[in-house]
C-alpha cells in the first residue's frame, strides 16, 4: 500500500472518530444542561374558568393581555 493511500484511510478514520466524539459531547452536554434545569415554560392559548399558578412567592408577575404570547 502507498503512503497516499495510508494517509487518506488514517484521515478518514480520524474524521469519523472526531465526528463520534463531537457526538457524544454533544449528547453529554445536553443531557446535563436538562438535569440541572428545573424551568417550566407554560403558553396558554385561551383558558375559561379559574387559572393557578405554583410559583415561588419572590416571582414576579405581570398582567398581561389576552393577545399577548
Amino acid at each position: 500500500m502507498s503512503i497516499a493511500k495510508v494517509r487518506k484511510k488514517v484521515r478518514k478514520e480520524l474524521g469519523k472518530t472526531l465526528a463520534i466524539c463531537a457526538v457524544l459531547a454533544a449528547a453529554f452536554l445536553t443531557v446535563s444542561a436538562s438535569a440541572e434545569s428545573k424551568a417550566r415554560i407554560v403558553r396558554l392559548s385561551e383558558v375559561e374558568g379559574t387559572v393557578q399558578l405554583d410559583a415561588p412567592p419572590e416571582t414576579v408577575l405581570t398582567k398581561r393581555s389576552s393577545t399577548c404570547p
